[in-house]
């Protein structure tokens, strides 16, 4: 994907979008202040997909309240492509999501941004990406099978956006990064230097309004490709060979 022209036109799904990849050099913006892309270690990875699969095996197995079982929701892998993206993405040093982060793969990818203050004393990376990827999970109490059923966004503005992204039956993969970088901030008129840690998660897959997050029915009763239950997420597709 190194080679890949991310500026060229068809590479978003519409045209008028800014791809984040299009003439992205790899260094952070020029107004980050102390900035450090924390590495991603495998065990790293291993933690944030075992942290996605957990929670989609618990959906798509009847495991939370309100929520039908899921008759084609697939195990995630990680994928370098959308984890590079992400890496693009954090490297603003604020939390935004950018316009596209299409790939020839994945031409609707999707994505969840979150941003925590760091301990600095004690700066636990895992702590905060459990916390993060907690975070989005904790918007299905907002969300409903409605939803799902029909992706769109609620009228009393409540986000729920993070947590169908998460669940989304075709989000096969995905990729994150995560930087950290000082900010200061201003609470009751008080001034406090800090440090924020800013996850960015890329996935296969993004909402489309109108369209089902998932399908209901038996657990891999629908899998893509003839694909059969995941041995350790057995409510999941194996697409993984």
């Amino acid at each position: 994907y190194k080679t890949q022209n991310y500026c060229a036109k068809d590479v978003c799904s519409t045209e008028d979008k800014t791809h984040i990849g299009c003439d992205a050099t790899r260094k952070f913006k020029s107004n980050c202040s102390e900035p450090r892309l924390v590495p991603m270690s495998t065990k790293r990875k291993n933690l944030i997909l075992m942290m996605h699969n957990r929670l989609r095996n618990k959906v798509a197995s009847g495991g939370l309240k309100g929520y039908k079982t899921a008759s084609n929701m697939s195990i995630m892998v990680w994928d370098d492509e959308l984890a590079y993206l992400a890496e693009l993405n954090v490297k603003q040093c604020e939390m935004k999501h950018d316009e596209c982060r299409s790939t020839a793969r994945f031409k609707y990818a999707g994505q969840n941004l979150a941003r925590r203050w760091m301990n600095q004393r004690l700066p636990n990376y895992n702590d905060n990406i459990k916390t993060s990827i907690m975070g989005w999970f904790k918007e299905h109490k907002d969300a409903s099978m409605k939803y799902i059923r029909s992706y769109s966004t609620p009228k009393d503005k409540k986000m729920i956006g993070h947590f169908t992204a998460l669940v989304r039956d075709e989000s096969t993969h995905v990729g994150c990064a995560i930087s950290t970088y000082n900010k200061s901030y201003v609470i009751k008129g008080q001034h406090y230097d800090g440090k924020e840690f800013l996850m960015g998660c890329n996935y296969a897959h993004n909402n489309i309004l109108n369209k089902p997050i998932y399908i209901e029915g038996r657990p891999c009763r629908k899998c893509p490709n003839g694909a059969r239950c995941h041995r350790t997420y057995t409510a999941l597709c194996d697409v993984s060979n």
